[in-house]
């Protein structure tokens, strides 16, 4: 799954941005995130905070290999894209663009429903300016609810075969590519990965990349306590913002306490050996100390009360 990630803006630490009113952007980035292991596994940083998504893709479409699946979002959906990875005998899902151009082959048919809501699918054909072209699909998803940008049709493009995954399970996956939306706000909340007195945009992100293997080591931990305790058990009420604080608080002490030979032991373990000694230490994990705190319904908000007056006092 591919997404990018904006740095929010700095304080103005370097000199040329302090007469400048706009929020200075440190940069940002793009982040390969496999959801089956649940980690970041490639990112592509960028010190303009201006530049757009599609002008770091170059890069990103170097790294495709055979076989591979991405998923991504609207901002990557362009002709060229889709053709480079179908030509690397590699495999996208790719929501469309207003503006991408595109041929129908068939009309659209009805396949079924995902989550109440009617799918339907057709053959199209994609070219570029070079004459370069593919048969791909297009799925199209009529939602009974609008989308937060007031969409009720959502329509994706994808070139796997039939027999790899009918157009429910397309929807299904494009579907899950939100889930590294979620992991971006556990790494901004529980990781501080944008630290805003990082002017510097190779400090920002420096800053942002050590967050991401300092998530990848807790999703170790993460699959650890799965394996242990069940995926339903851990997602629902394991909080990582709990175990994530712990750890930052117990950290410095662990240093001075535990001798440096302690440290050898597990740095000279085998795979095997690794995964035995993370089970035995799970296996004495109290969870209901880091049981989620879990809200109930949202209330409906209350008419707000104007009295023609500025300021109330607190």
């Amino acid at each position: 799954m591919l997404d990018g990630n904006w740095l929010e803006s700095s304080e103005r630490r370097l000199k040329v941005l302090r007469n400048q009113s706009p929020g200075p952007l440190p940069g940002k980035s793009l982040v390969v995130f496999s959801p089956a292991l649940g980690l970041a596994i490639d990112v592509f940083p960028c010190e303009d905070g201006h530049a757009q998504e599609r002008s770091l893709m170059p890069e990103v479409l170097d790294s495709v290999e055979k076989d591979d699946l991405w998923i991504a979002d609207r901002n990557f959906c362009t002709i060229g894209t889709m053709l480079s990875i179908d030509h690397d005998d590699a495999f996208f899902i790719i929501r469309q663009h207003k503006n991408t151009p595109f041929e129908e082959i068939d009309k659209p048919k009805y396949v079924g429903k995902s989550d109440g809501n009617s799918v339907y699918e057709h053959q199209v054909l994609i070219k570029d300016a070079d004459g370069n072209q593919a048969r791909i699909r297009r799925t199209i998803i009529k939602l009974k609810a609008s989308t937060r940008d007031g969409n009720r049709e959502l329509a994706v493009f994808s070139n796997l075969p039939k027999k790899a995954a009918n157009a429910i399970k397309i929807m299904f996956l494009y579907k899950k590519r939100w889930t590294i939306e979620t992991s971006f706000q556990h790494l901004e909340k529980n990781m501080n990965s944008e630290i805003n007195s990082l002017g510097y945009p190779k400090a920002a992100l420096f800053g942002f990349c050590i967050a991401l293997v300092a998530s990848n080591l807790f999703e170790v931990i993460y699959g650890t306590l799965r394996g242990l305790y069940g995926h339903e058990e851990i997602d629902d009420n394991f909080s990582s913002y709990y175990a994530t604080s712990e750890m930052a608080s117990v950290h410095d002490g662990m240093m001075l306490i535990v001798p440096e030979e302690d440290w050898g032991v597990i740095v000279n373990m085998k795979e095997d050996e690794f995964i035995a000694f993370l089970q035995r230490c799970s296996e004495n994990i109290n969870l209901k100390k880091y049981r989620k705190a879990k809200r109930g319904p949202k209330k409906p908000k209350p008419e707000k009360i104007n009295k023609g007056e500025p300021h109330v006092s607190t």
